[in-house]
């Protein structure tokens, strides 16, 4: 090979070499530098991987205080009520009037159970709607008596309420410390009943009133509200003499005729004649609403439930909105 092209060779070669070297150095110190980028992320993600098991061993350690701090975080209620509701299988319509009027008071001490009683369906109508209801709503008590003033509706709800409600003995404590007794007709004021019953005592009580208003008709009384504690009401469901005289079955209770039975029966009774009455202009012993109402009855048309609710301002916490204008 001639000298001059074989210098010429050489001098391509290494360029071609020093080109070669130079790539690999930029690449090495690429590789490098991502490597370090990567160790200086990688310490940013252990850092903030850390910092958040660090977080989430405290919440841990909180939830295992917590779990092991033997103070309860819900207060156990004052008391457990049950309001029966008497009213007529057909009475449709106002059953879902009454859901709205107590849905929305809601108990602050208490729990407080809201069921409609009658007594056993007689027409197909009845079969069809009431079972829907109960799919929907399942606040229906049925009883085995007639529907009419003398057929024993009282008895049969108040000794029926043991096998309804209560639990093989030692497995849990009965659902209910009360039971009360109302008509479809008569507004309960929630804040109201809470407020005069938590003090009240939760064995052998009556509530209501010990004697009918001396210018009311006698037979009217049995038809008021009243409360009783839930061990009376295994009294009647045990007591011959309740089951003779169903008619009339509250005197058992708010009279002497407990005293048959070989004691004084409900030896605990409160007068609510202050806070239990008939709405203005019913008959002579109806009165102005009062504060603090426990119920009202005779609530027989709208405008009168429109008095009570407005007057106990059943409408205050509604929220506004874009969607409704309610002046």
């Amino acid at each position: 090979v001639h000298p001059r092209r074989r210098h010429g060779i050489i001098r391509v070669l290494l360029i071609i070499c020093s080109f070669f070297f130079v790539v690999v150095g930029v690449v090495l110190i690429n590789q490098a530098h991502i490597q370090e980028i990567m160790k200086e992320g990688d310490g940013a993600f252990s850092r903030s991987t850390a910092a958040n098991n660090s977080s989430d061993f405290h919440f841990s350690n909180a939830t295992i205080t917590h779990q092991t701090d033997p103070t309860p975080t819900i207060p156990a209620p004052s008391f457990r009520l049950l309001i029966g509701v008497f009213t007529d299988p057909r009475n449709y319509l106002h059953r879902n009037f009454l859901r709205l009027v107590y849905g929305t008071q809601r108990p602050e001490i208490s729990v407080i159970d809201v069921k409609f009683v009658f007594c056993n369906l007689t027409d197909e109508e009845q079969q069809v709607f009431v079972a829907v209801e109960i799919m929907r709503f399942d606040d229906i008590i049925i009883l085995n008596c007639n529907e009419k003033e003398d057929g024993g509706k009282t008895y049969s709800y108040l000794s029926s309420m043991p096998n309804m409600f209560d639990s093989p003995p030692g497995s849990r404590p009965t659902p209910y410390d009360y039971v009360m007794k109302v008509n479809d007709d008569t507004f309960v004021h929630i804040g109201g009943l809470e407020v005069s019953m938590k003090s009240m005592a939760r064995e052998d009580m009556y509530c209501g009133f010990q004697s009918a208003c001396q210018k009311m008709d006698q037979a009217r009384s049995p038809s008021m509200a009243y409360v009783l504690s839930w061990d009376l009401t295994k009294l009647v469901g045990g007591s011959s003499y309740a089951k003779a005289h169903q008619v009339g079955l509250q005197q058992l209770f708010a009279g002497d005729d407990g005293q048959r039975e070989g004691r004084r029966a409900a030896k605990n009774r409160y007068s609510g004649k202050a806070y239990m009455y008939d709405s203005h202009g019913t008959h002579a012993c109806g009165h102005e609403l009062n504060p603090n109402t426990i119920a009202i009855y005779g609530l027989k048309d709208e405008r009168k439930w429109i008095q009570a609710l407005t007057y106990f301002n059943m409408t205050s916490n509604l929220k506004p909105s874009k969607f409704y204008h309610i002046p």
